[in-house]
């Protein structure tokens, strides 16, 4: 369901981007380059110490390798080696193979801090970096070429040694609090200098449900097999401002905002959804809430008769509770299922509080070996 409420606050956010709205004084420009680059070492903050008002991690992000846009990704890859042979493919999944990080080539991470969490995606590494490793300091996505790994390092570390790289604090000075910078590192430096996991990061809305349930549950167990932190991360939100009721899709759904949350209803699908968080989180709507959702457009209605509105909202109620119940009941079995061996990272932390606890790493290092087959019906990787 497309909802042009989602459409302009998704707008509002590439504005934000581009300094069209509200950040107008903010210009990234060109990151100027720095002599002292020791604070690269020294100004990251050990995970261990971590403090949720004061941070800066330098953090690699990383996606499920059989999600969609990841084998979209790796199809594109292989059409272009074919046309070009200098394109090197190397295809490691660090969410199962986190050693291997030092074989990348060529590696893209993000500077953050408490005022600037922004990631690629919702879970990754955090890395301690030799200075030598570090490519190109950008304030905001750098564009790398990551498919000719030894040609882009090379040629990165030529306009390094001939341009410089910026220091954590000038990037942090030029980076937007609305979007991500990047930071590109060679995995293996020239002087055979490596980067090294130190923890793991993993984004939490404000409720504290992590962003992707999936993909934590799987660096998760990368965490306890490396023995290192977990950092959770609040994610950037824009919430929803209330709203009267307004139609979309050609008058065949409509939608309001209530007290930061949006009720939506489809008449052709028979949808009825509610989105949080500026739509970076949707779920089925429950029957109370539907209730909720109608009492407030009949209030609307009371004052603004609308002919359209008043027949879409009679549909929404002729829904059956048995059905919306049966589709809630469905996206909470899904999202178990997603989290593998990790459905209820909830009950998990209140039985192991230290998520470094040694006896529950034994425990964990148990199911290793059942990794490859199938649980609860999905097939782990």
């Amino acid at each position: 369901m497309i909802d042009p409420k989602d459409l302009e606050a998704l707008i509002k956010d590439l504005k934000f981007d581009r300094n069209e709205l509200e950040y107008e004084q903010f210009d990234p420009g060109k990151v100027p380059s720095d002599t002292d680059l020791s604070s690269w070492e020294t100004s990251l903050t050990d995970p261990a110490q971590h403090n949720n008002q004061q941070f800066r991690y330098l953090v690699h992000a990383v996606s499920d390798s059989t999600s969609g846009d990841n084998l979209i990704q790796k199809l594109a890859v292989l059409k272009d080696k074919m046309l070009d042979d200098s394109i090197e493919i190397n295809d490691i999944d660090l969410l199962t193979n986190p050693e291997k990080i030092t074989e990348k080539r060529v590696i893209s991470t993000s500077l953050i801090d408490q005022d600037h969490t922004d990631t690629w995606r919702a879970v990754g590494y955090i890395l301690r970096v030799p200075v030598d490793n570090i490519l190109k300091t950008c304030a905001e996505d750098c564009g790398t070429d990551f498919m000719r790994g030894a040609q882009t390092t090379n040629t990165l570390y030529q306009k390094r040694d001939t341009n410089g790289i910026a220091n954590p604090n000038t990037v942090l000075a030029h980076s937007s609090p609305k979007s991500y910078n990047e930071i590109v590192l060679a995995g293996t430096g020239r002087t055979g200098q490596k980067v090294e996991i130190v923890g793991v990061f993993i984004k939490i809305f404000p409720d504290g449900e992590e962003v992707d349930p999936e993909s934590t549950s799987q660096i998760r167990y990368a965490a306890y097999r490396l023995n290192v932190p977990i950092i959770k991360i609040k994610e950037r939100v824009n919430e929803y401002a209330d709203s009267k009721p307004e139609t979309y899709s050609k008058e065949t759904g409509f939608g309001v905002n209530d007290n930061r949350i949006r009720y939506m209803f489809d008449s052709e699908k028979q949808l009825l959804d509610v989105a949080i968080y500026g739509g970076k989180k949707s779920r089925s709507m429950t029957p109370d809430e539907r209730r909720k959702f109608c009492a407030l457009t009949r209030e609307y209605l009371t004052t603004n008769p609308d002919p359209t509105i008043e027949r879409l909202v009679t549909e929404a109620e002729k829904v059956p509770d048995s059905t919306l119940q049966q589709k809630v009941e469905e996206e909470r079995k899904y999202q178990k299922q997603k989290s593998g061996l990790f459905p209820d990272t909830y009950l998990l932390e209140k039985i192991f509080p230290n998520e470094l606890d040694k006896e529950f790493s034994k425990y964990i290092k148990a199911f290793e070996p059942m990794m490859n087959t199938k649980i609860d019906g999905i097939k782990k990787p």
